[in-house]
């Protein structure tokens, strides 16, 4: 049958697609694997290097394994500065690490590697990320300097550039920070104008607006639009296999087209046939619709066929 034949052919179809699909999903899954490695392994290797670490007050430690300021820990982060650190530095170099903490920055590097790791493939959330990390160092040191006037700015600011001389790779590890645009952190350290109330009260107006628009709900018509492109895919196989039939069997038939639809769950179809001349009588057409409704496996009555000629 016919039928058969296109259910058979559909599936060898449909499984070179799933074994094209699995061979992707295995890449997808060992890139996430790689990347969760390198994280879990950046971790411990800082781990280790910072345990001779000094602390030297609260939650500041001085390590030689610091070359800039940074903070490291999850649940309870530590700010580590480089042993050779100027003290006048140090004091505004403590207050940007301070802000991390306080903004949470290290739970939200995590997500956004995290996000890295799933999505490792698309080359958008590899740029999304590199302006992340920009963007938090940013509003790190938009949040220290609030408060300072312009000579501590510029105390702030040359702290920057001279812990910023000697960069570490661990600025690379999943729970570190660092940006690479230095100049552009400074000029807007030295620009800096604090925020009037009515960009304030602008700012969260677009915010909530933004969110309202987030919340309206999506339905995915996906899986339907699948299932009618699948449907018609079958139809036109159908229609192509029948055809082919017909028209060996039949000599005068000059070509063929069919539509097949439910109505009230029930299969149906409209048959159109072209013959090469008025040559045919009653009993022949019978045989044809009789031929189509078997090769279609739709019930002669569910048929409407219409005949023309050329």
């Amino acid at each position: 049958m016919i039928h058969s034949k296109l259910i058979n052919r559909t599936n060898n179809e449909n499984n070179n697609v799933y074994g094209i699909y699995k061979k992707i999903n295995m890449i997808w899954i060992i890139g996430m694997v790689l990347m969760s490695l390198y994280a879990v392994i950046s971790i411990l290797r800082v781990k280790r290097k910072l345990q001779e670490s000094i602390l030297i007050k609260d939650n500041v430690y001085i390590s030689d394994y610091a070359r800039s300021p940074f903070v490291y820990g999850i649940f309870n982060p530590c700010i580590y500065l480089p042993s050779e650190f100027d003290d006048s530095d140090a004091v505004y170099a403590i207050a940007h690490e301070n802000t991390h903490i306080k903004h949470k920055d290290n739970l939200w590097k995590l997500l956004a590697y995290f996000l890295l790791t799933v999505y490792w493939f698309n080359p958008f959330i590899w740029v999304a990320y590199i302006l992340f990390n920009n963007d938090v160092e940013c509003a790190c040191d938009e949040a220290t300097i609030s408060n300072y006037n312009f000579k501590e700015r510029k105390l702030y600011a040359n702290a920057l550039l001279n812990y910023s001389l000697e960069k570490s790779m661990i600025y690379v590890y999943p729970i570190f920070f660092g940006s690479s645009n230095i100049k552009k952190r400074v000029e807007l350290i030295m620009e800096y104008k604090q925020p009037g109330k009515s960009i304030t009260y602008a700012s969260l107006i677009i915010i909530a607006i933004t969110g309202m628009l987030f919340l309206v709900r999506y339905v995915d018509d996906s899986r339907e639009i699948s299932e009618y492109n699948n449907d018609y895919v079958l139809e036109k196989k159908y229609e192509i296999e029948i055809r082919e039939q017909l028209m060996k069997r039949y000599d005068n038939i000059k070509d063929f087209h069919m539509l097949i639809f439910e109505e009230n769950n029930e299969k149906m179809a409209n048959v159109f046939v072209v013959f090469d001349g008025d040559n045919t009588d009653f009993d022949e057409r019978n045989r044809i619709e009789e031929d189509i409704s078997n090769y279609a496996m739709i019930d002669l009555e569910k048929l409407s066929v219409q005949y023309n000629t050329e």
